[in-house]
């Protein structure tokens, strides 16, 4: 999964654990521009195309 996030350019912010279930969840952030995309390596994951909704869910 880190290597997954790593090469979306997304940022993690926190994970945290329920203390009362033991569930836990980590919250990532998305970069607001292309700049980390366009200095990729290798290009995987690919971008969406220009005609996509970027804020589609």
């Amino acid at each position: 999964m880190t290597s997954l996030t790593k090469s979306m350019c997304w940022d993690l912010v926190v994970i945290k654990k329920d203390k009362l279930n033991g569930v836990g969840a980590a919250i990532y952030r998305k970069p607001t521009t292309n700049e980390c995309y366009d200095k990729r390596k290798h290009n995987s994951p690919a971008l969406c195309d220009v005609k996509d909704d970027p804020n589609a869910a």
